[in-house]
């Protein structure tokens, strides 16, 4: 039964990821992206839904439309493929934390499962959108960081556990406090924290080079992501960014000279790497590496 519930989520990912190629295509330029229906770039021509079919359509038609024969990008079946996969890790990671938190006696048939694969698929969703947006047009939409940035800790209310799972106010003496609260305020501190790195940096780098170090957006972004996972999570969140970041912008500088870098996608990453595999990346940094520090001293 579980695995079907599996293919089930990688199937509706590959669906919301064709819905996502129209919000990374149309948003940015304040196009209507919710009632009108997708049409070729090229000739104006309607899709026909048969022709519209996530990933199996782009490879029936040789990526090409079917009236003007014009090339279709690969970047479209790509985005329905990233999201699928994400949603079937989603689920894994959703149905863990059910198990782990005794939400579902067992089954995966409870409500509060179901509330969290919603809650995480659209996070993923929100990540990937903005992702392709930044790579496109170097911008991160308030439509999408702002919507989820004070939508997030309402979430938090129903399913919690995402920010528990590294938040916990008995560490601070705080003790007795209902899951919901203390899943809020964990989100709102996370909020805080994760707008406020970016914040912090963005006006050093300003005083130090005298010029943007980074763009408002991202420190919405961030607010997003930390308001989603917590607080603990965003700062490696953040470090991984940079991480990331500082890899493949120098690879890109080396081959196009060009000095810019939209660091928008990595900090998804690195929230993506957070809320799926959070657990070993928490281990990796406060008990492997120490240890192995250690050791090479």
């Amino acid at each position: 039964m579980e695995t079907t519930y599996l293919v089930f989520a990688g199937v509706f990912g590959l669906l919301v990821g064709s819905f996502l190629n129209v919000v990374i295509y149309r948003l940015p330029l304040d196009m209507e992206w919710v009632r009108s229906r997708s049409a070729c770039r090229s000739c104006r021509r309607l899709i026909r839904w048969y022709d519209n079919i996530p990933v199996v359509s782009w490879l029936l038609l040789g990526g090409r439309c079917r009236n003007c024969k014009e090339r279709i990008a690969f970047r479209y079946p790509l985005v329905e493929l990233i999201t699928g996969g994400l949603f079937a890790l989603g689920f894994i990671t959703v149905g863990a934390i059910a198990r782990d938190t005794e939400l579902t006696g067992g089954g995966l048939t409870s409500g509060w499962w179901a509330f969290g694969f919603v809650y995480v698929a659209t996070f993923l969703s929100a990540l990937v959108a903005s992702t392709f947006i930044d790579f496109d047009h170097t911008i991160l939409p308030d439509e999408i960081t702002k919507t989820g940035m004070w939508l997030a800790p309402f979430a938090t209310l129903v399913f919690p556990w995402i920010v528990l799972r590294h938040f916990d106010l008995d560490r601070f003496g705080w003790t007795g406090v209902h899951a919901r609260l203390e899943g809020l305020i964990g989100s709102l501190i996370g909020m805080l924290v994760g707008a406020g790195i970016v914040w912090g940096v963005a006006v050093v780098g300003k005083l130090i080079f005298r010029k943007e170090a980074m763009g408002f957006g991202d420190v919405k972004f961030m607010g997003m992501i930390g308001a989603v996972l917590g607080p603990f999570p965003v700062v490696l969140v953040f470090a991984l960014g940079c991480l990331f970041g500082s890899f493949f912008g120098i690879a890109m500088f080396l081959v196009t000279r060009n000095r810019y870098l939209a660091f928008g996608p990595y900090l998804a990453l690195g929230a993506v790497i957070m809320l799926l595999w959070g657990e070993q990346t928490v281990w990796i940094v406060t008990d492997w590496w120490p240890r192995f520090v250690r050791g090479l001293t």
